[in-house]
C-alpha cells in the first residue's frame, strides 16, 4: 500500500512538473490594450493579440491582410491536415506549421524564438515582428505606451530624412510665434463641459522668455488669462482679478524649457524611430508644404499640449489616442503648422479626492517666424506676483469693493 501511495504521489509530482514545464514554455497572456499603428493608421483587430514568453503574436490572416497580402486561398493557404499555413506575397513565400519554431522563407529555414500556435478556435498566431520584417516592413516597439509602429522601409527613410532636415533648419530659429485654436470636451461622470481656447504665444529663445495669451470660453463663460515664462519662473494671471501668481519652474517640473531650440519643444534624441514610423507622407497638389500625418504617441508632444492647458502636468494625463499632422515648408524646412487630435484621461485633485476626467482635444496651430519679435515681462508683474507657495486662492475680483 505504501508503494502504491508512493507511486501515486510520484505520478502526481511528474504530472505537476510536466504541466509546469508546459506552462513555462507557453506562457500565454492576452494583451487587449496593445496598439498597432501601420503606415500611420491605428489598426483594429477582431481577435485579441497575445504575448507568449514576452513575444507578441498576432492572428496570422488578419495581420497578413493588413500588411498587404491578399486575403484569398491563392495567397494565404491553410492545410488542415498538417496545421500549416503558406503565405505568398510577390516573390516571397513563407511556410510554417503550428507548434514548430522552424519556418521556411523561400524554402530557406528560419528559426523563431516562439513557435506559431493555434489560439481562439485554432486560429494561427505567429510572431508579429517576423512576418512584418520578412515582408519588408520597419517595426518599432514602444513599451511605455504598449504600441507597435510599422511602416514601409522606404517611407521610413523618407520621413526620417525630412524630419532630420527640419531639425537642422530649426537650430537657427530663436524667435517665433504660434497661434493656436484648441477645442476640448471634458467629461466627468455625467457632466460634459465644452471648452474653446484661442491661444497666442510668443517665444524668444535668445532672451529665454515666453508670453501666452489665452482666451477661454467654457459653456459661454468667457475669460482671458496670460502666462509669462522666463528661465526660472512662470507668471500666471488669475482671470478677472488682476492677481499674478509666480511659480518656480523647477518645482513645477518645467525646468530646462529653454534648453533646446526645436520648434515642438523636443530635443534631437526624441526624433526617434517610433516617431518616423508613425508618420507617412501625404501626397498633395500644394507646392509650398510637405505634409506628414499619422497616429503617434509622443511624450514631448503631450508635454507641450499639457503646458498650454494652464500648467497641467504630463504625469496626470493618460493618452489613448493621438493623431498628428505636420506642415513643413519645402524650401526652408521650417514647420509652418500643426494639427493634433487626442483622447486622454486627466487625473486632478479635488480636495483629498482624485477625480478622473475624459478629455477629447482638437488642436490646430500656425507658426510665424519674425526676427523682430520681442518678449518682455512687465516690471509690475514681476514685482507684484504672489508666490505659488503663499497663494491661498482667495482673490478680489477687479472692480469689486474691498
Amino acid at each position: 500500500m505504501k508503494k502504491l501511495a508512493l507511486s501515486f504521489i510520484l505520478c502526481v509530482l511528474v504530472v505537476f512538473f510536466a504541466a509546469s514545464i508546459a506552462c513555462a514554455e507557453d506562457n500565454i497572456v492576452e494583451v487587449p490594450n496593445l496598439k498597432i499603428i501601420i503606415d500611420g493608421k491605428l489598426t483594429e483587430l477582431r481577435d485579441v493579440p497575445i504575448s507568449v514568453n514576452q513575444r507578441t503574436l498576432l492572428p496570422l490572416r488578419e495581420l497578413a491582410e493588413k500588411l498587404g497580402v491578399p486575403n484569398d486561398d491563392d495567397h494565404i493557404i491553410w492545410n488542415n491536415k498538417e496545421k500549416s499555413v503558406t503565405i505568398i506575397k510577390d516573390s516571397i513565400k513563407i511556410y510554417l506549421i503550428q507548434g514548430s519554431k522552424t519556418v521556411y522563407v523561400n524554402d530557406t529555414p528560419v528559426e523563431l524564438d516562439v513557435a506559431p500556435i493555434g489560439y481562439t478556435n485554432s486560429r494561427t498566431y505567429l510572431p508579429f515582428r517576423f512576418l512584418a520584417e520578412t515582408l519588408g516592413k520597419k517595426v518599432i516597439w514602444d513599451g511605455n505606451t504598449e504600441s507597435i509602429f510599422v511602416c514601409d522601409a522606404e517611407n521610413f527613410d523618407r520621413v526620417k530624412e525630412i524630419m532630420q532636415k527640419s531639425d537642422e533648419a530649426m537650430e537657427s530659429v530663436k524667435k517665433f510665434s504660434l497661434s493656436s485654436d484648441v477645442k476640448a470636451n471634458i467629461v466627468q461622470s455625467y457632466l460634459k463641459i465644452p471648452m474653446d481656447m484661442d491661444i497666442t504665444s510668443g517665444i524668444d529663445l535668445d532672451a529665454k522668455k515666453i508670453h501666452m495669451i489665452m482666451n477661454i470660453d467654457t459653456m459661454g463663460q468667457k475669460q482671458t488669462s496670460e502666462i509669462y515664462y522666463d528661465e526660472n519662473y512662470s507668471y500666471v494671471s488669475i482671470p478677472g482679478t488682476g492677481t499674478w501668481v509666480r511659480q518656480d519652474l523647477k518645482e513645477a517640473g518645467l525646468e530646462g524649457v529653454f534648453d533646446n531650440s526645436k520648434i515642438l519643444g523636443i530635443d534631437s534624441e526624441s526624433y526617434n524611430d517610433m516617431f518616423y514610423s508613425g508618420l507617412r507622407i501625404v501626397e498633395t497638389d500644394e507646392d509650398s508644404d510637405i505634409i506628414l500625418e499619422g497616429d503617434v504617441y509622443f511624450n514631448n508632444l503631450l508635454d507641450m499640449v499639457s503646458q498650454y492647458m494652464v500648467g497641467m502636468q504630463q504625469s496626470a494625463m493618460k493618452v489613448s489616442d493621438c493623431h498628428l499632422k505636420l506642415y513643413i515648408d519645402r524650401d526652408t524646412y521650417y514647420i509652418t503648422g500643426i494639427a493634433a487630435q487626442m483622447k486622454c484621461t486627466v487625473s486632478t485633485a479635488v480636495g483629498d479626492t482624485i477625480v478622473d476626467m475624459d478629455v477629447d482635444i482638437d488642436m490646430t496651430g500656425k507658426y510665424n517666424y519674425s526676427a523682430d519679435l520681442v518678449v518682455e515681462i512687465p516690471e509690475e508683474v514681476v514685482k507684484n506676483a504672489v508666490d505659488m507657495t503663499e497663494f491661498t486662492g482667495e482673490v478680489i475680483p477687479e472692480g469689486a469693493d474691498e
